[in-house]
């Protein structure tokens, strides 16, 4: 006979049966209902309210007070209503309802958390590897509201592995929705080195401030290249014979794109170390030349002639 359970005569013949501790599993039932719908009747012009997507869910207690001490804490409250215990929190008739919790959020959280429980055959084998992108994002929204961490980390590296066929900036926006700080250097990194710039379609709807700080980044990484190219192959000297340098902090966070001599400290620009090279003196301050004429061309003079930038500006300064 187990330790966990009591078998005791009553004066009326009645036995005492105590709950096993292990294999007596304690159960809950959620309701998972959306936020109420007001629809508006144009014939009687008056709000109509009602309640949409209700879904009953019956699983295991015990993960939930055991991994979150947000639903440990809500347990340990005093029950209400009738035919409640410790072991049967909340009936079909009495759930706790989710309000504003997508259903198929829930089922997916369910299947990473409950994935190992022993009374759910359809959980046998991992049904966690078979979900979908969308899938894992439902599960780590709301392992992350209520705090479950090792659901989290699941969540996390099951994503990992998908991110590679998503754009940069739909990794972006998942680290910053989920605070995910350890993705940032890395997804920042690439957006400041990969060869092709941000497209409209991927920074829609991204701050105009940050907007500004990827072209910062970007051409200041490029800037870098150019001075190390500079200053390591070609080694262009000042009229004092002193050696031109880029330091490196300055080239990070400096606006101004500028060499300095060792010797004198006189500043130069990156067309004054072109002209200060003899092997690059003859043809490539042309070549430069040229080249700013075409880029501020292509890129610059042409949208301005199809539209004012400066229009849209006063319009959200008006409103």
């Amino acid at each position: 006979m187990s330790a966990s359970e009591s078998w005791a005569a009553g004066p009326s013949g009645t036995v005492t049966v105590a709950r096993d501790i292990e294999f007596y599993l304690a159960l809950i039932t959620f309701q998972v209902r959306k936020k109420e719908l007001k629809l508006c009747s144009y014939l009687k012009l008056r709000n109509i309210t009602r309640q949409v997507g209700d879904c009953l869910f019956r699983v295991p207690r015990r993960p939930f007070e055991e991994k979150s001490s947000i639903f440990s804490d809500m347990f340990g409250l005093p029950l209400v209503g009738q035919g409640q215990d410790n072991y049967n929190v909340c009936s079909d008739e009495e759930p706790l309802r989710l309000v504003g919790i997508k259903q198929q959020d829930f089922r997916s959280f369910l299947r990473v958390l409950l994935r190992n429980e022993r009374c759910i055959d359809s959980l046998s084998s991992p049904a966690d590897s078979k979900m979908s992108f969308d899938e894992w994002i439902g599960a780590l929204r709301l392992a992350k509201m209520w705090e479950f961490e090792e659901e989290k980390r699941k969540a996390l590296s099951a994503l990992e592995g998908m991110l590679d066929n998503w754009t940069l900036f739909r990794k972006l926006s998942i680290a910053c929705e989920f605070d995910i700080k350890e993705w940032f250097q890395p997804i920042c990194e690439e957006i400041t080195a990969r060869t092709t710039a941000p497209r409209p379609e991927e920074v829609t709807g991204l701050d105009p401030d940050f907007l500004h700080a990827i072209g910062r980044a970007r051409e200041t990484h490029y800037k870098a290249i150019l001075y190390w190219i500079m200053i390591d192959f070609f080694k262009p000297k000042c009229s004092c014979k002193g050696t031109l340098a880029a330091n490196k902090n300055l080239v990070a966070s400096g606006r101004d794109w500028y060499f300095k001599c060792e010797k004198c400290a006189s500043v130069f620009t990156l067309e004054d170390a072109i002209q200060m090279t003899p092997q690059l003196r003859e043809n490539t301050a042309k070549n430069v030349k040229e080249c700013t004429f075409y880029v501020a061309l292509n890129i610059l003079v042409w949208r301005l002639e199809r539209s004012n930038p400066f229009e849209g500006a006063t319009r959200k300064k008006d409103t």
